[in-house]
């Protein structure tokens, strides 16, 4: 149904179990449909006959009080589809109205009361301030909230008019149909005859009844926008200080869908175009005069140098294309990922890719213009010795990441450190998934990191000759082999800690085996040269591991092969079209072959070109990654939904304790700081003691937060599906009842 696809790219994917069932409802109208497409066929012919005779029709097959129907079959199987329709959409406005009510009640208005609670609560003991971006980001997500609310209401009001009309059309009691097929045929007939249909006003006046009088969908502009009126209240009067008269475009701006807007996509296409530009003049030159990694002694040394930083950079520009087809697929990476504030929109990240890749290949042009030119006019270049280009590059990332000022995305740096040190010692706390996600990019940039560890050794020998260099930094050390085994060896450990924590082997067990069968295709790749006879067991080894990794992916990580209306693949998809699975899946078999020549350099140096090769096949490593991301976390998005969760739920720097706020355990250490009253510190560790024993803050009464009722929210939504689920089974516009 060409509606249907229209109309679910406004569905908010998490909700979607709650729209208006668009196709039940037309197959309920497809017995309806049939009659309607043989009227409109004799229409046709009578008005064929009508134009050749050129004299009036004696009949008329759309007669708007259906008084000259062909059959009484059509008459009674009209009035079995009434009843169905008029049942069935009744259900579906049940569902709308129930979800609309429990999201208002239960999510919107205890959060802005809590909220605003909360603000006052911390003017009072002075520690506004302190906890402002906290709150600012609560009411962002609020007003987020309530405007996600009305496009809820919005599309499926949209639907029910599409299916109205489409009830209309089939029953010829709409004007437009009237007019069409009718009125040119015939002068007798009249459209006022249409509005005069009782049956018509029966169906439609139950239909509309049930909106405004039995609902709350009728007035729900009113009801959201005094909410909306109550968030945009609170952001001006407690944060005007920040963003004067600017506060309620802050809000707007806020909850837009992050794309590239116009200027956007014109600034970023000039810079990419830019840099294609200087890559195509590189390449002339390259080419022209003979400077090739393969071939070119001199600059093979040099070239894992620019290679590594190229892949990082590649890395970056995949990251914010995966950024922008999960915002645009209304997928809530934040949420997955538990960031609040400190994330970048997709232009910002491309704006840093771009930067970082134009001084790359501003430092690799200016080494082509320095190996082939001199003269005066090249001589401004001769300040920067030849082989020093690539620390400009390796180090302006380096004084971007741990630059220590609050400057170039310091939110973000420091979310991304802070992860990164939770990541590598995941093994000793309880892991989540953005720790595990880390783990998993980290494995893909062991050809990066060899070739950042080449480029420490390559300056560590700088005044040595150049065999002595060639010598001490080739790939066959062992800490190339190290390299390897730590992404691998900490993922074995993370994965060790997760089973622990579920005590359940299956599946993770198999995560652990894939980890080890790649350390062991790094060692068996690490000892042929001096072993050839390990050939046949690389080979062996290489092969099981890349058919198995693949198992996982698409099993595991991709969550495909489930049965139901989309196998091979999964029930629920949010990318469309299909084939896009089928794509990334295919290729993540081919390419997960690749990935294990990238992690074996000592093999890849045994064959033809392999710098060439080791290039081309990182960049395919991290065009898998990027790939690979793209889906896992719209699998993984798909199964947190179960929480029917759009927003972030941003926690609160208090908690209610004998009915006063204190802080929340989660600032803790700012209270110790702070050297609060030693009562403070005791009742903090009361909370903290209560939360152990119950396993959970929502089922504890003493506690208020953000967070309150949000399992029980979740319990009855999906007690509500069930049973609507058992009171409807529809197939092919048939209700019957369930079988027990």
């Amino acid at each position: 149904m060409k509606y249907q696809k229209e109309i679910s790219r406004n569905f908010i994917k998490v909700w979607e179990d709650f729209y208006i069932n668009y196709l039940t409802m037309f197959n309920i109208l497809r017995p309806v449909y049939k009659f309607y497409k043989d009227r409109k066929d004799s229409i046709i012919k009578k008005k064929i006959h009508f134009m050749e005779s050129n004299s009036s029709l004696d009949e008329n097959p759309l007669l708007s009080h259906q008084q000259k129907l062909e059959t009484d079959e059509e008459k009674l199987e009209q009035d079995i589809v009434k009843e169905k329709f008029t049942r069935q959409f009744l259900l579906e406005l049940q569902k709308v109205d129930f979800f609309y009510n429990e999201n208002i009640n239960r999510v919107i208005k205890p959060k802005l009361k809590e909220i605003k609670s909360q603000i006052v609560h911390a003017i009072k003991t002075k520690e506004f301030m302190m906890n402002s971006e906290t709150f600012e980001m609560a009411i962002k997500e609020s007003y987020k909230d309530i405007n996600l609310t009305r496009r809820f209401i919005e599309t499926n009001l949209e639907i029910k008019n599409k299916l109205m009309h489409k009830y209309r059309k089939y029953f010829g009691k709409d004007k437009e149909t009237f007019n069409k097929y009718i009125a040119p045929l015939d002068r007798r007939a009249s459209s006022d005859e249409v509005d005069d249909d009782e049956e018509k006003d029966e169906i439609e006046e139950v239909i509309n009844d049930y909106i405004n009088f039995k609902s709350s969908i009728g007035a729900y502009n009113e009801r959201l926008r005094e909410f909306e009126d109550e968030a945009i209240r609170m952001f001006i009067q407690y944060f005007s200080y920040k963003y004067k008269s600017k506060a309620e475009k802050i809000l707007k701006n806020y909850i837009q869908v992050s794309t590239l807007t116009e200027a956007e996509s014109i600034f970023l296409g000039f810079f990419i175009g830019l840099l294609l530009f200087i890559l195509t003049v590189i390449i002339i030159l390259a080419s022209n005069y003979d400077i090739d990694m393969d071939h070119d002694v001199e600059f093979k040394s040099v070239f894992p140098m620019f290679r590594g930083f190229f892949i990082i950079c590649l890395y970056w520009w995949i990251n914010g294309i995966n950024i922008l087809i999960w915002t645009k697929a209304d997928i809530n990476y934040r949420v997955i990922f538990q960031i609040d504030n400190n994330y970048s929109k997709p232009i910002e990240i491309f704006k840093r890719a771009a930067i970082f890749t134009f001084i790359l290949f501003c430092c690799l042009l200016i080494y082509m213009i320095k190996r082939i030119w001199s003269g005066s006019f090249f001589s401004i270049f001769n300040i920067i010795p030849i082989n020093c280009l690539p620390l400009i590059f390796w180090g302006s990332l380096i004084i971007y990441i741990f630059c220590p000022l609050d400057i170039w995305n310091y939110d973000g740096r420091a979310f991304l450190g802070d992860l990164f040190k939770e990541s590598i010692a995941s093994f000793l706390i309880k892991p989540g998934f953005r720790h595990v996600f880390l783990l998993g990019q980290l494995c893909s940039f062991i050809a990066p990191m060899r070739d950042l560890e080449y480029t420490i050794c390559y300056y560590a020998y700088y005044d040595a000759p150049f065999w002595a260099k060639k010598q001490f930094c080739n790939n066959f050390r062992g800490i190339y082999f190290f390299i390897a085994f730590i992404p691998n060896f900490l993922r074995i450990l993370q994965t060790a800690k997760e089973i622990y924590n579920s005590r359940k082997f299956f599946p993770k067990i198999i995560s652990i085996m894939n980890s080890f069968l790649s350390i062991t295709v790094a060692l068996l790749s690490f000892f042929w040269p001096t072993y050839p006879s390990l050939r046949i067991f690389w080979i062996i080894i290489t092969f099981i591991s890349s058919c198995s990794s693949f198992v996982w992916d698409i099993i595991i990580d991709f969550g495909f092969l489930e049965k139901g209306k989309n196998y091979p693949l999964r029930n629920r998809l949010y990318y469309k079209p299909k084939i896009i699975y089928y794509l990334i899946a295919a290729s993540d078999f081919v390419l997960r072959f690749f990935w294990l020549l990238t992690i074996s350099p000592e093999v890849l140096g045994s064959l033809f070109r392999p710098e060439t090769l080791s290039i081309i096949l990182n960049s395919l490593e991290m065009i898998r990654r990027g790939s690979w991301n793209v889906i896992k976390i719209e699998y993984k998005y798909i199964d947190i939904s179960n929480e029917f969760k759009v927003s972030n739920d941003i926690e609160l720097p208090f908690v209610k304790v004998n009915g006063k706020y204190v802080n929340n355990e989660s600032n803790l250490l700012t209270v110790m700081t702070m050297d609060r009253k030693e009562k403070i510190t005791i009742e903090i560790e009361k909370i903290l003691e209560e939360k152990y024993k119950n396993k959970t803050r929502y089922i504890s009464r003493n506690l208020t937060d953000l967070n309150i009722g949000r399992v029980q929210l979740n319990y009855d939504l999906k007690n509500y599906l069930e049973g609507y689920q058992k009171e409807t089974e529809i197939n092919k516009g048939t209700i019957t009842p369930k079988k027990q």
